[in-house]
């Protein structure tokens, strides 16, 4: 099959309705007349896989990727349990396909008992009360809440993400190192020495915004000229961007229009210290409200479809001033290459896949086309933003309540995030609290007063955050931290804590024999791969875990098919290294929840901080026991 007829069919099976030959032609820089004729040896292929009537092409999902399965190579056939998860999830949340278990025998090569062993193992791992996999009629079903399965989708999409999707060395195999290059010593040259700052991620996000307006200039797409157009930037930073663009200008020999010098000066804002925020009236005044309603609908619409939420103003802003440009491009049949289009589709699927919903989205709003090429910048976007989730992932979502007299607001956030830009992520800056219902959020940091609340710690501050203040707060702040590493073995104790894994008074004395007692249980449970055990040794011979009577081994691995914690509590006593310890907790961490490694590995010492602990732990006798000391010690 051709690569044009495969992208044809990957076309189809995204679109949520009848698409033109037209449009599809457009999409695909090819002829309605070759549109039709791809349909035709699509349809000799197998039979009835894409229909025609009066409202365009559609296409039969199960036969379509049953086509798809048949063109692939061998080897990627999902071959693993993970992998496996992968398919099936993919499949029936995102494609919304059925499974027929015999389909999925022949599909992907394996037997009846594999498929089922598979789905003991899912609803193990990913199953509750309100969501389960099961098979009914020989097809395979998620059944359970919507918002359940959306929250299933939202993990495999974060397990996707690398550590890092979006970085300098990223952008220099796919653009011309030199431009790169170039840019970067523009944006560093004009912000030295200045109070503006940049993380790596927000760094990384301008570049790439001025690796595409060079490129479009350099072929001569400008974005439309508006009979109007401003800056909202205060005037030392207006004045750095002006700098900016006749760096740019002046390195390219290009020339950007006054619509472009704008958005530019937006693109600066929401990438250096800028106020978070839900308000889009300014960006409505640029890019137009149409188009701002167009996307909050969208975006909606993928948190319905994904399961993700895309709301930020940091990545709503300069996505739609990238739409902007887009929806300008489109209209007048002029578009831009994507050097990382091949990588994005192949190594981002599920990225990929959200781009291309937003992609049909905005295309079917507007009666144009996008191409493939300015579908995987979208991807870049999406895939960037949620790189930014889940790195933030481990701090604490914060909520800012600050007057804006003399800027206040601005000054008390930009001190924020220069002193505890690892520990919190500042979602918002509100004026007053009645604003900040519309945020979900467990640090209320306030200059105003405002009573304590059950979901969420309050932490009064002055409107100046001098040296004392800071201190305070960094106290503060790291008691908010632990509770919250707390909280996360709390609510997650079904999840991690399972009576398989608690052992009292085993028979093993030593490290060498408790070692292998648990490992081999979470083994032979299929919790971690056979390799577990000689992972944990390995890690132990590099340091030993043991302090007073407790020991925490760990593999460095995030090796689980999904996080459990092993509990032995032995009154007698185990030898381990030179020391006699009384408990020892075993975590075996998924890779989905790695990032959270470290704060579980700080929940877990944390539990034996105070004095009277060890002494409640070791009145313990049964598994329960172990939910309840949790509860009174955390809740």
């Amino acid at each position: 099959m051709k690569e044009k007829q495969k992208a044809l069919i990957h076309y189809l099976v995204c679109a949520d309705r009848a698409v033109s030959s037209t449009v599809l032609a457009k999409a695909l820089n090819i002829s309605p007349r070759t549109v039709k004729n791809y349909v035709k040896e699509i349809n000799t292929l197998q039979s009835a896989t894409i229909s025609a009537s009066n409202h365009g092409y559609s296409i039969n999902q199960k036969a379509a990727h049953q086509l798809l399965a048949q063109e692939k190579d061998q080897e990627e056939v999902p071959d693993t349990f993970e992998k496996r998860v992968f398919y099936y999830i993919t499949a029936l949340l995102i494609h919304h396909q059925t499974l027929n278990i015999f389909d999925l025998e022949e599909d992907l090569f394996i037997s009846a008992s594999t498929i089922r062993a598979d789905i003991r193992k899912m609803n193990k791992n990913f199953g509750s009360k309100k969501l389960r996999f099961t098979v009914r009629n020989d097809y395979l079903e998620v059944v359970g809440e919507e918002k359940e399965k959306r929250k299933l989708v939202s993990l495999l999409i974060f397990a996707e993400m690398p550590d890092k999707y979006l970085d300098l060395t990223r952008l220099k195999k796919h653009f011309p190192p030199a431009d790169v290059g170039i840019i970067t010593t523009i944006i560093q040259e004009v912000t030295h020495e200045t109070k503006y700052c940049f993380n790596d991620f927000s760094f990384a996000n301008l570049v790439l915004h001025l690796l595409i307006l060079v490129e479009s200039i350099r072929n001569g797409h400008t974005l439309t000229s508006r009979a109007m157009s401003h800056t909202w930037l205060p005037q030392d930073k207006a004045k750095l961007v002006n700098e900016m663009i006749a760096k740019l200008e002046a390195a390219f020999s290009i020339e950007l229009n006054d619509s472009e010098r704008e958005e530019l000066h937006v693109l600066f804002q929401v990438n250096t210290n800028y106020l978070p925020s839900s308000d889009f009236e300014e960006i409505k005044g640029i890019v137009g409200t149409d188009l701002v309603h167009q996307l909050e609908g969208i975006l909606a619409e993928v948190y319905q479809t994904f399961g993700v939420k895309l709301n930020q103003s940091s990545f709503v802003i300069p996505f739609a001033l990238h739409l902007s440009g887009l929806v300008s491009r489109a209209k007048e049949a002029a578009y831009i290459q994507n050097p990382m289009l091949d990588s994005v589709k192949q190594d981002f699927l599920i990225v990929y896949m959200i781009a291309v919903f937003i992609s049909l989205r905005l295309g079917e709003l507007n009666d144009l086309h996008i191409t493939e090429d300015e579908t995987a910048y979208i991807a870049l976007h999406v895939g960037s933003e949620l790189e930014d989730q889940h790195q933030n992932s481990h701090k604490i979502p914060t909520v800012l309540v600050a007057p804006k007299y003399m800027g206040l607001n601005e000054k008390l956030y930009t001190q924020l995030n220069h002193n505890f830009e690892q520990e919190l992520n500042i979602l918002a800056v509100c004026q007053d609290l009645t604003e900040i219902k519309a945020y979900q959020f467990d640090l209320l940091l306030t200059t105003l007063a405002a009573p304590l609340h059950e979901d969420y710690d309050v932490i009064k501050l002055a409107p100046i955050l001098n040296s004392q203040q800071r201190s305070y707060l960094g106290t503060e702040i790291a008691n908010v931290r632990l509770r919250r590493k707390r909280k996360i073995l709390l609510q997650n104790f079904s999840t991690f804590f399972d009576e398989r894994f608690f052992f009292y008074e085993p028979e093993a004395t030593n490290a060498t024999e408790i070692l292998h007692l648990v490992c081999q249980k979470l083994i032979s449970e299929e919790i971690v791969p056979t390799t577990f055990l000689e992972h944990v040794k390995a890690r132990e011979a590099a340091a030993d875990t043991a302090y007073d009577q407790i020991a925490i081994p760990h593999s460095i691995y995030s090796e689980a098919v999904t996080t459990k914690i092993a509990l032995v509590i032995s009154k007698r006593g185990i030898l381990w290294g030179g020391k006699k310890i009384h408990c020892m907790l075993l975590p075996a961490i998924s890779r989905l929840d790695r990032n959270r490694f470290l704060d579980i590995y700080e929940a877990l010492i944390s539990l034996f901080d105070e004095e009277d602990a060890f002494v409640e732990l070791m009145k313990i006798t049964n598994f329960s026991a172990l939910k309840q000391l949790l509860s009174e010690k955390f809740d």
